[in-house]
């Protein structure tokens, strides 16, 4: 790959490195897999909303000790979980109709790649919004 691609390709190699794992796991160590899909989605939705239920609390340790309005802290925050209460049905949508049409043995890489870990880049990213110009102003949004 070119060395602007780097990044894809790191990326590529911890998506390998996870599949392979996995397939070697429940070849020769599980006779079969302990894992069931209606518990997967139910543990991951459940777990999702443990996430955004506890947003405003991290939040407060992080967003809220800034110098920034009331209304822009909870604009924030409702933003934030409008947009992850939104995701995370569709995330887990798509991990469903992956797993049935490939196979379960996507399941590690779709729970540890793009379970979690997007919806906390994505409270990352919007948290991020404090940082742009003028975000000390008494602005209403």
């Amino acid at each position: 790959m070119k060395a602007s691609l780097t990044p894809v390709s790191y990326l590529l190699r911890a998506f390998c490195f996870i599949q392979a794992t996995a397939v070697f796991y429940f070849a020769f160590f599980t006779p079969y897999f302990p894992h069931d899909l209606p518990g997967y989605i139910s543990t991951m939705l459940g777990s999702s909303m443990a996430f955004i239920t506890a947003l405003p609390a991290n939040m407060s340790f992080t967003f809220y000790i800034f110098d920034v309005t009331l209304v822009r802290k909870l604009q924030m925050t409702f933003l934030v979980m409008l947009h992850l209460v939104v995701l995370a049905p569709l995330q887990y949508l798509v991990h469903l109709f992956l797993i049935v049409k490939l196979s379960t043995l996507f399941m590690p890489v779709l729970y540890i790649m793009f379970g979690l870990l997007p919806q906390i880049g994505i409270f990352i990213a919007f948290s991020w919004g404090m940082s742009r110009p003028g975000w000390q102003d008494d602005h209403p949004w």
